[in-house]
Parts: structure tokens; C-alpha cells; sequence
């Protein structure tokens, strides 16, 4: 929770409570992507208790992300999410902020 409080507000991790940090951000991680101190979700790499962190993401629709990705390769971009059945505008604005690609 702390995570995505942090890529929603869009403040640095520093600004935030260390130990909340710790509990949902693991740096060694592949799962996530930091640019310019923000903390981004890679969609590409993320597990399923990743994927349902992020705000109307389900463990079903969760799986369906990860069955996508299984079966036609990594997103090319974050638009790409929008392939997956059950993601709408909808969950694209309530999630876009929060994710990225890695290359």
C-alpha cells in the first residue's frame, strides 16, 4: 500500500516512511523500474501478488495479465494492458501513473 501511495502522489520514497517502504518495495526485485526516484510496477516482469496490488486489478484479472503475457510476449507499452479482457479506460486511468515497460 505504502508503494502505491508513494507512485500515486508522485513523491520520492525517501519522503515516505522507511519500514512501510521496505514492507512492499523490495529493491532487488526485476519487478519494478525507478525513474528519476519514482517507483514504477514493470508489467513485464510483475507476479501475480504485484499485479493485484495495483487499484481494480483482481487476482482474476490479475491472471489474465499474466496468461496474456505467457502466451504473446512481453507488453510493448503500458497501452498494451488494454488487450487483456476486463481492462477498460477505466482501469487504464486508475493504474496508469502507477506502471511501466521495461525495454
Amino acid at each position: 500500500l505504502a508503494l502505491l501511495c508513494a507512485i500515486t502522489l508522485r513523491q520520492p520514497v525517501q519522503q515516505l516512511k522507511p519500514n512501510a517502504i521496505q514492507s512492499a518495495y523490495d529493491p532487488a526485485a526485476q519487478h519494478y523500474i525507478t525513474v528519476n526516484g519514482q517507483i514504477y510496477l514493470d508489467i513485464n516482469r510483475a507476479d501475480l501478488h504485484d499485479l493485484t496490488h495495483l487499484p481494480g486489478i483482481g487476482e482474476t484479472l490479475a491472471e489474465r495479465i499474466l496468461q496474456y503475457r505467457d502466451t504473446h510476449g512481453p507488453f510493448a507499452s503500458i497501452d498494451g494492458l488494454m488487450a487483456v479482457d476486463g481492462i477498460g479506460e477505466g482501469k487504464m486511468t486508475a493504474i496508469r501513473s502507477l506502471i511501466a515497460v521495461s525495454p
